[in-house]
């Protein structure tokens, strides 16, 4: 009953009255539009493991992890150091980031 109340609008997995697909949807749509994806694994962000599958506390751990990087990223955007890709036709709607299960997409215009 917590959760949904310390956990961010962009994570989208997990949390009461929010669907894990909403993310995937908006994600679809954002490449569809911009028709460039550029996902290939960099030596900048390195993989690495770090709480054990099936820990009960790596969901919520991550989640609030996850939690602090929606935080940064909403500051980035009002401070206009990162911007977000705006979808849309009349109504534009601007996304800088989608969360959904231990997956976090990051989308901004090229510079």
């Amino acid at each position: 009953m917590v959760i949904g109340s310390v956990i961010s609008e962009s994570q989208t997995a997990f949390v009461k009255d929010r669907q894990i697909l909403d993310g995937i949807l908006i994600a679809n749509e954002a490449v569809d539009e911009a028709l460039l994806v550029n996902g290939s694994p960099t030596d900048e962000f390195p993989l690495e493991k770090g709480l054990r599958q099936g820990d009960p506390l790596s969901l919520f751990l991550f989640m609030l992890a996850a939690d602090g990087l929606n935080v940064l990223m909403q500051a980035m955007v009002e401070n206009q150091f990162f911007s977000g890709y705006s979808l849309g036709m009349q109504n534009l709607i601007s996304v800088s980031h989608l969360q959904f299960a231990d997956d976090t997409l990051l989308l901004g215009t090229k510079s």
